[in-house]
């Protein structure tokens, strides 16, 4: 039978365009019919070939967007409409002559590769759910390695005290929140499904110069706006709440000298100007972690923190970062003590595992990769502070 080009119903199948008189010739040519993509891989993918469909497609190519279109028509309702009203450009106009219009603007004036067919599912091909199916099916033998986060204790709100893998989760974020239903998904696919895992939670792992621009006086302003006022971090000075405010004209004087915050929170420090504490990560010690995780069976089942393999206090470690580099650096007399470390004897215990690296190591390599020296680091691409 001889179809009218102008007016026929298209699918494309295999790189070729078929015409047909009819819905149920199209079906019933398509029925049992396997079409290969024209590729497997775009920039952008549009599911749906109604208005608002085609109008991307349109701009995508407009716009030379490596677009792809997958619809199960071009026309979405308008096809079964036998009239449209107030259609933007039309006081009145028919379905299938809207539809028409839809198809030649696309196919003749905006051509994108595109796969008449209906979409049996949208996934993503990223996220933990994905992961965990992916292993279950699989059909090797498989063991899971969790990288989740300190977000899921956070860190302002944690104890002084080093913290172990078994205090309470508690989250101020939605970053930390999505780490925690990842980590009870993995021990979840374990009780169902048998599969062998271990959680690492890691903070702040670096892995490049960036650790020569974290103590400045302008992190420590930001700290202290953002937590220095809720009761709930450690930040918090119960006796004098305002205090810290008193800090912020020295930190402002100049915000990207390195600092030594000084605490005279009696609580914390026994009375004496003690400083701040943290504990990052050197990214050699989180694999060295992960390669024994994978070959001992006492990690099965387990969580480890990792960290450096001592704290990183600041009055310590902040005036070799301004020797080595040659910077300015001042003590800053604040109200609130912020003090948080890692207890790594778990991994230690039950793995006979310690990290190699230091603070002063992690300093001096980021030294070297910041002249330019190969230290067998891949440099990442970090994130800022999620505080500054």
């Amino acid at each position: 039978m001889d179809v009218e080009e102008s007016t026929a119903l298209t699918a494309e199948c295999d790189n070729q365009i078929f015409y047909f008189c009819s819905e149920g010739c199209k079906e019933r040519f398509l029925e049992g019919r396997v079409c290969e993509l024209p590729r497997t891989s775009y920039d952008l993918i549009i599911v749906g070939g109604g208005p608002a469909g085609l109008t991307a497609a349109v701009y995508a190519d407009m716009l030379k967007i490596d677009a792809f279109l997958l619809a199960k028509d071009l026309g979405g309702q308008a096809i079964d409409s036998t009239k449209v009203e107030n259609y933007m450009g039309y006081d009145f106009i028919t379905g299938p002559e809207l539809t028409e219009k839809f198809q030649r603007q696309l196919i003749h004036s905006h051509y994108i590769d595109h796969l008449i067919t209906e979409a049996d599912r949208i996934e993503t091909v990223k996220g933990g759910f994905n992961v965990l199916e992916g292993v279950r099916h699989s059909g090797t033998d498989t063991r899971l390695i969790c990288f989740s986060s300190t977000a899921t204790y956070d860190v302002t709100t944690c104890p002084r005290t080093p913290v172990k893998e078994d205090l309470e989760r508690k989250p101020l974020s939605l970053y930390g929140m999505n780490k925690i239903l990842i980590e009870d998904m993995v021990r979840q696919y374990h009780f169902q499904y048998d599969i062998p895992y271990t959680i690492i939670r890691p903070n702040y792992v670096v892995a490049g110069p960036e650790v020569l621009n974290i103590f400045r006086c302008g992190v420590v302003k930001a700290m202290l706006k953002n937590h220095a006022n809720d009761p709930k971090c450690q930040l918090y000075n119960a006796d004098a709440p305002d205090a810290w405010k008193e800090a912020i004209p020295k930190l402002e004087e100049d915000p990207k000298a390195l600092c030594i915050p000084r605490c005279c929170d009696s609580d914390c420090c026994e009375g004496e100007k003690g400083s701040w504490r943290w504990h990052m990560t050197d990214v050699r010690d989180v694999v060295a972690l992960v390669d024994e995780c994978l070959v001992n069976d006492a990690a099965i089942g387990q969580t480890f923190n990792i960290a450096a393999a001592d704290a990183f206090d600041w009055d310590k470690y902040v005036p070799y970062i301004a020797e080595i580099t040659d910077r300015k650096c001042v003590e800053v007399d604040v109200s609130s003590c912020w003090q948080f470390s890692f207890d790594q004897s778990a991994s230690k215990e039950l793995l006979g595992f310690t990290p190699k690296n230091d603070h002063k190591s992690i300093i001096d390599t980021a030294k070297a990769m910041a002249d330019g020296e190969d230290v067998g680091i891949i440099p990442g691409e970090i994130a800022p502070l999620s505080f500054e």
